[in-house]
Formats: structure tokens, C-alpha cells, sequence
């Protein structure tokens, strides 16, 4: 029956959008209704024959292309070149793993703030473990006052010495500062601050540069080459005047 007189059931005949929908579905055996006003009803005249004739007129593939593709896709991203199904190792250690949680890291040039504290990208990192003395302090040496707080500001600037500083963050303290590890070329920045006497171990939040400082207390290297004002102290003090 040719399709120009393929009926929908009354005497309008199917349009062509409704003639691929009635094929569809006796070609594949599930309903493809057209959206066409004229074409709700379903069709029994339409013979397997005449909707195989039409389907190749209007493009089978316009069915069967997309579905292909989808097929191809998939067994290419599951089964790479030369894998099947059948010999593919799907033993735990050869599941893909999910990656570990990767630690925060800013990283760059960085600027001194002062003896415990710089910047990196706007960003403001408080070295964590230690306390330097304040840029306003003043210590004492061979009975002469003089600026620790800068001193210890222009050992931290000769330890980073324009190289690229990492830096873990740890957490957040309550001046909005970045707490952080920094390393340069592998050294610990707050260990070496510590080691060279510029800056004491901060007992109240880490134990780890304890060690240090009591080599370069022995040692009378930085601040402990006299009497000083411990930077916690000093700041507590400041507030109170």
C-alpha cells in the first residue's frame, strides 16, 4: 500500500512524521506516537513491508543512529584496545581508587611581614609553631638595646631569599591569618627561624621546634645572646598600656 493513502484509522491520512512513528512501532514493537493533532491513533494497516520501504526512504538510521554511536562509545570507554569482557582484571587492587584527600598548599614568592608572619599571593600566612619577637620589640645584647623584632623580620626575609616558598595550611587563627608549614628547598622555614635563635619555640600550640631552640638557647645565638621579653608576654603587656 503506498503510504500516500495509508489512512489513520478516518479519512485524514498520516503525514509523514506520523507514518515513521507508526513504523517505528511496528518495526521495534513499542509506541512512538507522533505529536501531530491528526495522528493520536494507532495504525493497523501498515504492513511490516511498507514501513521497512519507508524507514530506508526517510532514514533508518535516524532511529538507529544515535543508539549505535551510544553502543560504540561505551565498549570503547569500557574495554580499551585489545580488552573484552572477557579478560578484563577486575580484582580489588586493579579497581580504580578513588585519590587521596590532597592537603591545601599555597605556594609562591613571599613576602615578610615580620619575624613569624608573611604573604604569598595577598594571601597572609602565620608560620605555625613559633613566636618571634614584635617588630616594635626591643631586645637586649651585651647590655645594648636593640630591635630583635626587626632583626628576626630580616632572618626570615634571608631565609626565603626570593626562593618559591610551599606552605600547608593547618587551619585559621582569630586575626583571619593562614596557620601554615612552610618549606624552602625542602627546609623547614619555622625550624630554621627557630634554630638560629630569631624566633622561640610556641609551646601552646606545637612541641615540634622544641628541640631547636634548646640548641640555640645553649648556643646564645639570636635573641638568647641576652635578656628579652618573651613575644607573648610583650604583646599581653602592649594591651595593657
Amino acid at each position: 500500500m503506498p503510504f500516500a493513502s495509508i489512512r489513520s484509522g478516518g479519512d485524514r491520512a498520516w503525514g509523514p512524521a506520523c507514518i515513521t512513528a507508526a513504523c517505528h512501532e511496528r518495526l521495534y514493537g513499542k509506541p512512538h506516537h507522533c505529536h501531530a493533532r491528526d495522528c493520536r491513533q494507532r495504525d493497523g494497516e501498515v504492513s511490516h513491508a511498507d514501513c521497512a520501504s519507508h524507514m530506508n526512504r526517510v532514514g533508518i538510521a535516524a532511529f538507529t543512529a544515535p543508539l549505535t554511536l551510544a553502543v560504540v562509545l561505551l565498549a570503547v570507554h569500557r574495554f580499551p584496545a585489545g580488552q573484552t569482557a572477557a579478560n578484563v582484571d577486575v580484582t580489588p587492587e586493579n579497581q580504580q581508587q578513588q585519590p587521596a584527600a590532597i592537603e591545601s598548599t599555597i605556594q609562591g614568592q613571599a613576602s615578610v611581614i615580620d619575624g613569624d608572619t608573611l604573604e604569598i599571593h595577598g594571601i597572609r600566612i602565620r608560620l605555625n609553631g613559633i613566636d618571634a619577637p614584635e617588630s616594635a620589640q626591643k631586645c637586649e645584647a651585651k647590655g645594648i638595646s636593640y630591635r630583635c623584632g626587626q632583626k628576626a623580620a630580616f632572618a626570615l626575609d634571608e631565609i626565603l631569599a626570593d626562593k618559591t616558598v610551599a606552605c600547608t595550611k593547618l587551619g585559621i587563627d582569630r586575626y583571619g591569618r593562614t596557620i601554615a608549614k612552610c618549606t624552602v628547598a625542602e627546609v623547614d622555614v619555622s625550624a630554621e627561624m627557630v634554630r638560629r635563635g630569631w624566633a622561640t619555640a610556641y609551646r601552646k600550640y606545637s612541641l615540634d621546634y622544641v628541640s631547636f631552640e634548646d640548641v640555640a638557647r645553649a648556643s646564645g645565638l639570636g635573641i638568647w645572646a641576652g635578656p628579652f621579653e618573651n613575644p607573648a608576654k610583650f604583646r599581653l603587656n602592649r594591651k595593657k598600656s
